[in-house]
Parts: C-alpha cells; sequence; structure tokens
C-alpha cells in the first residue's frame, strides 16, 4: 500500500474481494490503507460505500424499495452481512 500511495496527497478506496470472507478480507483491507497510507506520508483518506444499505425516509433500506434494481443484490447483501 506504502508503494501505491506514496507521492499522493489523498487516497481513494472502494473494495471488493469477489469470493473473499467479509470477516477476512475487510479488516485486512483496513490493515493496510492503516499502516501504509501513514508509511507513504498520504494523510486524506477518502472512502466510498454501498448507497444501497442506507435506510429511506420510510426506514426501509434502499435496496428493498421498489424499483430498485436487485441485479446486484446478492453482492451488498454479502458484503454488509
Amino acid at each position: 500500500m506504502a508503494q501505491l500511495a506514496a507521492g499522493h496527497d489523498v487516497a481513494m478506496v472502494a473494495v471488493y474481494g469477489p469470493g473473499a470472507r467479509p470477516d477476512e478480507f475487510f479488516p485486512a483491507v483496513a490493515r493496510a490503507l492503516a499502516e501504509g497510507l501513514p508509511a507513504a506520508g498520504v494523510k486524506r483518506l477518502v472512502s466510498v460505500g454501498l448507497a444501497s444499505v442506507l435506510p429511506t425516509a420510510s426506514g426501509d433500506l434502499l435496496m428493498d424499495a421498489p424499483g430498485y434494481p436487485q441485479e446486484w443484490r446478492e453482492f451488498y447483501v454479502e458484503t454488509c452481512s
């Protein structure tokens, strides 16, 4: 991570590990960022997440709202479980 981030002012992260175990994959990513970015001198991190799992005004999750695309449902359900 430090090598990839060297020379940059900010890092942006949006991660997905198809087939990876979320309980192993996401902590490993977090550790790599927490160790590598400071070593590279990067002081800012922008993280992109899933809007699909956010609650709507009614309290229902966006992914459960009528008309919301379902072709990636398995991904966002797996990622957030």
